[in-house]
Order: structure tokens, then sequence, then C-alpha cells
């Protein structure tokens, strides 16, 4: 299904449930999430976890899509993830000894 635009393997997906066509999506959007994800992450190793996590995501969410951009949809997803990640790696960094402003 390499052929397809974006949106006609979404709707595939969406009509016939077909994994293949997701599995294409992915492909196709893979290299460029990554790169988004270690750019904003400075980390290959949590940019590839967060790189599955959009994935993910967005396989959760493609009922929402209602655009005609799935990258920048998919993108957004990304942006999201990584934020998400920094939150949690700044709730750890506070809870290390000293790592708190407050107690120092």
């Amino acid at each position: 299904m390499p052929d397809q635009s974006d949106l006609e393997l979404v709707q595939i997906f969406r009509e016939r449930g077909d994994h293949t066509a997701f599995a294409d999506l992915i492909r196709r959007h893979r290299g460029w999430v990554q790169r988004v994800c270690k750019r904003f992450l400075r980390s290959q190793d949590l940019a590839e976890d967060v790189t599955q996590e959009v994935f993910t995501r967005s396989l959760e969410k493609l009922d929402t899509f209602r655009g005609t951009n799935f990258p920048g949809w998919l993108k957004a997803i990304a942006m999201n993830c990584c934020l998400s990640v920094i939150e949690k790696e700044k709730r750890w960094v506070a809870l290390e000894p000293g790592g708190d402003s407050r107690t120092s």
C-alpha cells in the first residue's frame, strides 16, 4: 500500500481494520518522528521510546483524526509525548536529594 496517501491509509485502517495500512503509516513517518523527538529530548534512547509511544497513542486516538494533515497531527502527538517525558524527568529531579530547590 505504499502508493496510497496518508488519508487513504487512515481510511483503510478505520473501515477494514487493516493493520498493514497502519504499519505503512508507521514506516512512512517513523524516521522523522524519531528525529523530532531526538532533537527535542536530546537522547537517542528516549527518542526511540517516545517514538513508540507516539504511534501507540496515534493508534488509540486515530478515530479523533479529522484533518487532512496527518503529519501535523502526528507531530502534535509527538510534541505532547516529549513534553510529558520532560515533565516526568523534572519531577524525578525534584525528588532526588538536593534536587528540590526548597531544601537547599
